[in-house]
């Protein structure tokens, strides 16, 4: 028997896995594990989890992951996803800063003094291919509709800002994003709003084909989108349903800042 554990960064949990410890597709495993009806159950926790990442230890403080999705798919990038790695090398391997290799970026993460989890992910850009100005003229919501912007921060969002995020059917908006886009695709669609003290935040996340109570990414590309176009000033609150991240936009990387815990373990064989 091997024992999985299951990092939370915000309710976006993750079974962490090191690849030394199965030879077994862990897409297939992904598929299995993370089912929030069928999957693993933690010890007095819930069933399934947003994803399954694979941690290779490549040198000292280095770190490869691969993040499966539920669906099995994987994704090149993943901000929470980075953030529970760290906390986990940090548990079991004891490093207070771990430099994690992803599909995407490379990411230097440090454990803060109150046992978050800082990590800087690169810089995000804006994607030029959709007509974001069409796009907008067919979406439908029930609060006002403000700018829609696609940015990369490792994976693509589409960001849709809203009059208040809670209002929206987020599911339904990203059916209609998902078939309006040219070619049709599957994508990852943020809603946003400026709130008092920050700005709000709602994803719903390829693979997971589902909302998350967070997403490290989705937070990364408002704190871009936001200091870009003078809403914050570089700094900014980031409040998914999950709690609240903190983004740093600099001048050559953006930051993202927050809690990250173990949360359970459960004893499968691999």
């Amino acid at each position: 028997m091997n024992t999985v554990k299951k990092y939370d960064a915000l309710g976006n949990d993750f079974f962490v896995l090191s690849a030394a410890e199965t030879t077994d597709s862990p897409s297939a495993l992904a598929r299995e594990w993370c089912d929030s009806d069928s999957g693993l159950t933690v010890r007095g926790g819930e069933t399934g989890a947003d994803g399954l990442l694979r941690v290779e230890p490549l040198s000292e403080r280095t770190l490869e992951m691969e993040l499966f999705e539920p669906d099995g798919t994987t994704s090149p990038m993943c901000g929470n996803g980075v953030r529970c790695v760290a906390k986990w090398a940090h548990n079991v391997l004891g490093y207070t800063d771990v430099t994690v290799e992803t599909e995407a970026r490379t990411c230097a993460a440090t454990i803060d003094a109150d046992g978050g989890v800082t990590v800087e992910l690169g810089s995000p850009s804006y994607v030029d291919g959709v007509d974001e100005t069409g796009l907008r003229e067919t979406l439908s919501v029930e609060t006002a509709l403000g700018d829609v912007s696609l940015v990369d921060s490792g994976v693509y969002h589409l960001l849709v800002q809203v009059g208040d995020v809670a209002k929206e059917n987020l599911e339904a908006l990203t059916e209609q994003v998902r078939r309006t886009v040219e070619p049709p695709q599957r994508i990852n669609v943020t809603l946003w709003a400026p709130a008092a003290g920050g700005v709000d935040q709602r994803t719903y996340e390829v693979g997971v084909e589902d909302e998350t109570d967070a997403c490290g990414t989705g937070a990364l590309a408002i704190g871009y989108h936001t200091d870009r176009t003078g809403v914050a000033d570089g700094t900014v609150s980031v409040r998914p349903p999950g709690g609240e991240l903190q983004v740093a936009v600099r001048a050559e990387d953006a930051v993202l800042s927050g809690p990250a815990e173990e949360v359970g373990q459960v004893d499968v064989p691999l």
